[in-house]
């Protein structure tokens, strides 16, 4: 299987830093805040992990930060110098573009095959790749529900975790707004296996344009992977099975902020649908 990385050209040296522990906690009720992310200049920097935590050198701490998480509105120009707790206010968003609703289970439909692809698909430690997903277009014409999303992946540890990001279609077909408000967290299995998740309980019907599935990298230290002949490279598992194309089919990825289209490979993802 080939892999595709995103590398940095040069050597920097490295100087080392005492690390300082942040915590992000909700506002409103005082409970940490998982995987969001953590901005430096226009590029995530860290991920929190399950306990809301990440760390920063010492000689960040006069540096601005920007911190986004699903459901909290985004909090900009953050200088962590004493405050060792970061706190977001919850962001309440009413959903138009999508139907949130009860459905009786009947049939199910799969959208797109799973299969071992020729290509893995990974974010190099320069972090510039944080998102990659395939867009699913609805054409049952049918009323369906999300029911189950699976993909295949490669993963040395067994603890590596993901987190699913569901995103509404623009007007320009690009991804728009995240329709889940919650995180979607997903333990990666370790070997070479389909992971799934289930979808069922949000209630999110398929919208007639179609939707956006996104595994979301985090950046934490339990995902990072180091290379056998360089101990200073690494990247982030899991390493995403994908095919390769000859032009753009339907993967997208999230390239330091910016949405663009993939047209070397296309992601195994498989979406199931129910009525």
């Amino acid at each position: 299987m080939k892999y595709f990385f995103f590398f940095c050209f040069g050597f920097i040296p490295l100087m080392v830093h005492g690390q300082v522990s942040v915590t992000i906690k909700s506002k409103e009720t005082g409970e940490p805040i998982s995987y969001a992310n953590v901005w430096k200049s226009n590029k995530i920097y860290a991920s929190s992990d399950s306990l809301g935590t990440f760390s920063i050198g010492e000689n960040e701490l006069n540096i601005p930060f920007k911190i986004s998480a699903l459901g909290y509105k985004t909090k900009d120009s953050i200088l962590i110098n004493e405050a060792k707790t970061i706190y977001l206010e919850e962001d309440f968003i009413e959903l138009k573009e999508v139907l949130l609703s009860k459905k009786v289970n009947a049939k199910k439909i799969k959208v797109g095959k799973l299969k071992n692809g020729d290509v893995g698909v990974v974010s190099e430690m320069n972090k510039e790749t944080a998102q990659i997903g395939r867009f699913f277009s609805n054409d049952s014409g049918e009323t369906l529900f999300l029911d189950k999303f699976r993909f295949k992946a490669i993963c040395a540890t067994r603890n590596c975790i993901v987190n699913i990001l569901i995103y509404a279609v623009g007007k320009n077909g690009e991804p728009a707004e995240i329709i889940n408000r919650n995180n979607i967290p997903c333990k990666v299995k370790k070997g070479h296996h389909i992971n799934e998740v289930d979808l069922s309980d949000l209630n999110i019907q398929f919208p007639p344009e179609g939707i956006f599935i996104m595994v979301n990298y985090l950046f934490l230290e339990q995902n990072k992977l180091f290379g056998n002949k360089n101990e200073n490279w690494y990247y982030y598992e899991p390493s995403i099975d994908a095919a390769s194309v000859e032009s753009y089919t339907d993967t997208w990825y999230n390239y330091n902020n910016e949405w663009k289209k993939n047209d070397k490979y296309s992601v195994c993802f498989q979406l199931s649908l129910t009525n």
